[in-house]
């Protein structure tokens, strides 16, 4: 099992794009949104390709797509967090 360094997460990158997806409040929604309709594998690279931001970074410069993301912790991240709460 991979060590949890920062913040809970496996490293900075992955932290800082859950940071943003949770707490900027149009990312937020869309996520939410996302994840309601959502049914497939891999929802974090699903929600990335659906914004079209394959190519974009957060204002830290950390890609939305990246080899040192941890793709594993970021769908469980969508899919847990946004999930409904009705």
């Amino acid at each position: 099992m991979m060590e949890k360094n920062y913040n809970g997460y496996t490293n900075y990158e992955t932290w800082n794009v859950v940071l943003i997806l949770s707490n900027t409040e149009w990312l937020y929604l869309s996520a939410k949104e996302f994840i309601k309709n959502f049914s497939g594998m891999n929802p974090y690279i699903a929600f990335i390709n659906y914004l079209g931001y394959e190519s974009k970074r957060t204002l830290d410069n950390v890609a939305y797509l990246g080899w040192e993301l941890n793709y594993q912790e970021l769908d469980f991240f969508m899919l847990d967090y946004f999930k409904d709460e009705d």
